[in-house]
């Protein structure tokens, strides 16, 4: 499936998955001119007009080192990392993608680039099993030697607010105390954006007329979620 097809990805829960809460607003439109005008001011500029741009006076770069970027990912996701590059390429960013088979990239062990978070950039699927899906940016989850590469915070995200908003609603009983903690872990997210989320996965699912009861939700693990609400009528 084309990505330019696909439902865009606001938040790392499905807007609807929380009751009574909109999806926070991160900001985080469209817009080439207001990167590119952003890198200007960070001292990045294209000098030799040969379409990359490069550091002028940015604290930890050499004057003229390019703003190139590596894209680690699993082959599956090539057509994405294509756009991701054009549009990084049209704001003077070098892109160079790095497909690497999935028993690699996400093998647990300082053999990943993402568990041992030596990438650069990378794209890889998140699990939105609920409410469980807050616990991929605590603090907690982020993988290395000593916890034995346990976790999936591949970005490394380390907040105490998120951490103790998240620990309450996946500890919560009550559904409005864990809905509320869910949309204010989310808004935190958003706020400091340690990742950028793309897309929902495509899917589909065929059956008979006669069976009532199919729910396909793309943020559950599996689209028979709900199995035990089919029904077959005669």
């Amino acid at each position: 499936a084309d990505i330019a097809d696909a439902d865009i990805a606001d938040a790392d829960i499905a807007d609807a998955d929380i009751a009574d809460a909109d999806i926070a607003d991160a900001d985080i439109r469209y817009d080439p001119d207001k990167g590119q005008q952003l890198l200007e001011e960070a001292g990045w500029r294209d000098e030799n007009r040969d379409g990359i741009r490069e550091a002028y006076d940015v604290p930890g770069f050499t004057d003229e080192t390019p703003l190139s970027l590596t894209l680690h990912l699993a082959p599956q996701y090539f057509v994405t990392a294509a756009y991701i590059a054009a549009d990084l390429e049209q704001c003077g960013v070098a892109v160079t993608p790095i497909p690497t088979e999935a028993q690699l990239l996400y093998a647990a062990d300082a053999v990943s680039p993402l568990f041992d978070r030596t990438f650069q950039m990378a794209i890889f699927g998140w699990q939105t099993l609920f409410p469980q899906v807050c616990g991929a940016w605590r603090s907690d989850r982020i993988p290395t030697e000593e916890n034995n590469w346990i976790g999936e915070n591949f970005s490394g995200y380390d907040n105490a607010v998120y951490d103790a908003t998240c620990q309450r609603a996946l500890t919560a009983i009550d559904v409005e105390v864990r809905d509320t903690a869910l949309w204010m872990a989310q808004d935190r997210l958003l706020k400091d954006l340690p990742t950028l989320f793309i897309a929902w996965r495509a899917g589909g699912l065929v059956a008979r007329s006669e069976v009532r009861g199919i729910q396909p939700d793309m943020s559950a693990p599996s689209l028979l979620w709900n199995v035990e609400s089919f029904s077959v009528t005669p």
